[in-house]
Parts: C-alpha cells; structure tokens; sequence
C-alpha cells in the first residue's frame, strides 16, 4: 500500500483513501514502461483534482461502477472542453482519459465523446511528424559528428559515438530510447565472409506486450558492422555504448545539426527510425519485412512513419549549395570511414565508460 506522501494521496482522508483503492497494483504496472506509467499518473492526478471540485464520491463511484457510463462520458467530456478553454497541456488531458480507461475497465469502450473532443482538440494543434532523415543526410551528419570528435578532443566521447550509432539507428529502424540505453552486452556480431551481420538485443522494448519481451534487431550493413564492433570491442559488457543519457543524446543531436547546417529542418533522433523506413520502402522493400524489421504492432502504426513525400521535401529544403556539400561529403567519406582503425577505441581515446551494476537481462 502507498505511503502518504505518495502521487495517491488526496485532499482529505476519504479522497486519501479512495486513491489508495484506485492505485495499480506492481504486477498491472509492470506491463508499460516507466515513462508511460509517470504520464499516465500524471494524467490522474490531474482528472481527480478536477472530479474533487465537484463531490468527493466520483472516484468511489468510478471504482464500484455505480456510476452510469453515460454520466462518466458526459464528465470525461466536460474535464476535456474545460481544460481546453484554460489551456492545459494536451499531453496531460489525454492521458488522463487513458489513466480512466486503464483503472477503470469497465467503462473502456463506452466513453466516446470524450475521445471525441480530444480528437476536435487535436485537430487545432500543429501538426508534427517525425521528419524523416534520409540516407545522405544521416551519412552527412555520421562524418561531421566523426570529424568533430576528432578535431575536439572533449567531444571525442559523444561524437565518436554519436557518428555510429547514427548509422545503427538508421539502417536497425531503433527509437531514440533504444539507441540510448543499448549496452556493450546488449551486441553481438559476426564477421564472416558468408554473412556479416550486427544483433542488437532491445532492453524493455515498448512492444514487449505484444511482440514479446526478448526482441532483436539485425543490422547487415557491413560498413555499419564493421563499425559497430570497432566501438564495443575491449569495453566492460556492462558499458552503455552512447556515454549518457537519451536527453543527451538528443540535446548532442541537436548541437551536431547546428555544426552541419541543417537546423532549419528541425530534425529529431525519432527521423532514423522514420528515414530508414522510408529508404526501405522507397528501394522496393516488402511492407511486410518493413514492418517486421521495425517492430510495428500494426502495419497502419507503420505507415505513419513511411513519409516518402515528406523525405523528398525535407532534402528539397536543403540550399542547394549545402546539398553539393553533403553529396561531395558523403562521396569522400564513404572511402574514408569505409572500414574503422585498425587499433582499438581505448587507444586512441580516453573515453569515460558508464558502467551500471551487472543484472541479467530479463
């Protein structure tokens, strides 16, 4: 049971109470992410602060289904017109409605109007889309971040890395997260003549209630291969293979788009995913490979990332100029960084190794 200083506690003892009796238990909170969880809490606490304003008995109605699905759909609706009108943060209000579905399964499905506002509303918001980074432009942003860590020593530790795992979360379709958190253990790979290939093992993949919790992703680019084993090679197994957090390696990201030019485009870690997709598709890939490679549930979640339209616009944005630049670039560099040193990373850089106590992967 939660402590009183725990995100359970209400206003007053009955509320208090009453929120204790709504809180998961560790095994449901064990099927999402800790992320997911924390937003889905989030968009709790949020709901119930606005319930309380209005009588102390919705929550116990909620949780014994004494109330009518219609009145929790007319109530789910007006929490989401309010907080549209003062401006809340949309994240916070969706989840919210998604927390109400998760903790109280007996009104899933029966709440449409809610779902419906939040659709009305987010047809007002501006449209995102995870820009797809091309081909050219992740191997134009692999030799800047290469050239940059060699020319900057205090850069060598997030560069190096960062020119590689680029290229991995590229050509292994990979969420930033996964690009993050993946370990020296976390990859094997082979060199033979017959097949060279890179296995990455994913840790709590986003999928796992679906696809699985051991899942892996194959990366046949030998340049990519080469590469990669050229960075884990001689390193504790227990070392994170980017030298930080995924914060930083977005806030790195953003810095290495700044240094090449391109932060007019507005590109994100999420676009390797995106741009490799699309590559795939745009070379005569089978959607069905495509949509296995990549983990998707669903080839419709699938098709939100194939942007070829978006990726052709993206390198069409790019000046002229600059994009003579990244070809000239990339035409150097593919002889260049064809094949990593001879000699270990260890010896020829001193890199900071961020080592975690050993646990077994589940």
């Amino acid at each position: 049971m939660p402590s009183p200083g725990s995100n359970c506690r209400g206003k007053d003892l009955f509320v208090y109470v009453t929120m204790v009796r709504l809180c998961p238990t560790k095994l449901e909170e064990k099927r999402t992410g800790s992320v997911y969880r924390n937003r889905l809490q989030a968009g709790f606490s949020a709901l119930s602060r606005w319930l309380q304003l209005r009588s102390t008995e919705y929550l116990e109605g909620l949780a014994s289904n004494s109330i009518s699905p219609l009145v929790v759909d007319q109530l789910l609706a007006e929490f989401v017109t309010e907080s549209h009108e003062q401006g809340h943060k949309f994240w916070i209000v969706k989840h919210a409605v998604l927390s109400a579905q998760t903790r109280f399964r007996h009104y899933r499905g029966k709440i449409p109007r809610a779902w419906d506002c939040l659709s009305s509303w987010e047809a007002t918001r501006p449209f995102r889309s995870r820009t797809p980074i091309g081909r050219d432009l992740v191997y134009f942003l692999s030799a800047v971040a290469f050239s940059w860590g060699v020319e900057v020593g205090s850069r060598a530790n997030h560069m190096l890395p960062m020119s590689i795992l680029l290229r991995v979360g590229y050509h292994g379709l990979l969420r930033p997260g996964e690009i993050a958190n993946l370990r020296v253990e976390d990859v094997s790979v082979s060199l033979s003549a017959y097949r060279p290939n890179a296995v990455l093992a994913i840790r709590s993949p986003k999928t796992r209630n679906w696809n699985g919790r051991h899942q892996f992703v194959l990366i046949e680019d030998l340049s990519t291969v080469q590469w990669l084993k050229w960075l884990v090679d001689n390193v504790p197994k227990t070392t994170k293979v980017w030298t930080g957090s995924a914060a930083t390696f977005r806030t790195s990201f953003l810095q290495l788009t700044q240094r090449a030019g391109l932060e007019t485009l507005r590109l994100s870690p999420a676009g390797l995913r995106a741009g490799g997709a699309t590559d795939m598709i745009r070379s005569g890939a089978d959607v069905g490979r495509v949509r296995f490679l990549g983990r998707w549930r669903a080839e419709g979640t699938m098709i939100a990332y194939i942007q070829e339209s978006m990726s052709a616009h993206v390198w069409n944005a790019v000046d002229p100029s600059l994009q003579s630049l990244i070809l000239s670039t990339n035409a150097e560099s593919d002889q260049f960084l064809k094949e990593p040193p001879l000699v270990p990373w260890p010896a020829l850089f001193s890199r900071r190794l961020l080592s975690v106590p050993w646990k077994p992967r589940r």
